[in-house]
């Protein structure tokens, strides 16, 4: 415990290493991860904000939140980013290739970038992203960019983790009113067509400008390679987070979105007890021993 304490004091006077070690320890999971995570601040103390970027695979989600992290850099702010990366199913691993795109942040003081495997969280982020979250509001970020795996019509569990939840799409990825679909939608704040410089924008944008009318939601066109509609991409994030609480039906919709990734974190720790189940074993003798476990994890 009181090494436990001891880096989390680390983290918060700025120490790199004590911050990346924690951030371990968290996505390592167990009794010392649930330790470590009641012991940290809890993230609504801090003056952090959480900002989910989320969107069809293609749509430029690393290259937006490349923009952001300069855009939020030059306002003399620390920014912690979390990416969630797909793993295998069969051993857990992941490229993390996150880190490569924001390579010229890598070594600046301002800039806390982690990259996590998804390990079968299937809502978008891994189970592990509320605790390092946590970590980095403690080592005093005061935005938070989290990036969810690709999504389409399903995906909401950033809602429940983020203040602001950004949609990126861009031309050519398929039909845009599909992925208007009820799910996903019901917890984006800010829309955004990158990409505008692709064949294709035009019919794009008279597809979407519609759909968000109906919706009452802001539709920001950006380019993010050349950092093309990026200010004002931050003006509606900061629109959401000074104005969100006292909106109509936020709170609701929010409480019921903390739900599902409580669910969603459930499901997670569930996995992790199936897979740690021995697979020498007949099906019988699995599933008779898994059964056992669960209704022994119930019960205490």
């Amino acid at each position: 415990m009181r090494d436990l304490e001891a880096l989390i004091d680390g983290a918060k006077g700025g120490n790199v290493r004590a911050a990346g070690r924690l951030m371990t320890l968290v996505e390592a999971g167990g009794t010392t991860a649930e330790k470590l995570v009641g012991l940290l601040p809890e993230r609504t103390a801090t003056q952090a904000k959480v900002v989910g970027v989320t969107g069809l695979p293609g749509a430029g989600k690393s290259q937006i939140i490349d923009q952001l992290i300069e855009f939020y850099k030059s306002r003399a702010s620390r920014v912690g980013v979390v990416a969630v990366d797909p793993s295998s199913p069969i051993h857990g691993g992941a490229i993390l290739g996150d880190r490569i795109r924001w390579m010229r942040h890598a070594n600046s003081d301002s800039v806390m970038i982690r990259s996590i495997a998804s390990r079968g969280g299937l809502g978008g982020l891994a189970i592990a992203v509320d605790g390092v979250v946590n970590v980095l509001a403690a080592c005093g970020c005061e935005i938070i960019l989290v990036e969810t795996l690709g999504m389409g019509q399903v995906g909401c569990d950033i809602a429940g983790v983020g203040d602001v939840v950004v949609n990126v799409t861009a031309p050519g990825l398929g039909d845009e009113i599909q992925m208007m679909k009820s799910g996903l939608m019901d917890a984006v704040d800010v829309m955004v067509l990158n990409k505008v410089d692709l064949p294709g924008y035009e019919e794009t944008l008279a597809s979407l400008r519609y759909e968000m009318e109906h919706r009452h939601l802001p539709l920001v066109e950006t380019c993010a390679v050349s950092g093309l509609g990026i200010g004002e991409l931050v003006e509606q994030i900061d629109g959401v987070l000074n104005t969100s609480a006292k909106a109509c039906g936020w709170a609701e919709r929010k409480a019921w979105l903390v739900v599902e990734r409580t669910l969603a974190l459930l499901r997670g720790h569930l996995a992790e007890r199936v897979k740690s189940v021995r697979l020498d074993r007949s099906v019988d003798e699995l599933a008779h021993d898994l059964a056992r476990r669960l209704v022994g994890r119930v019960e205490h």
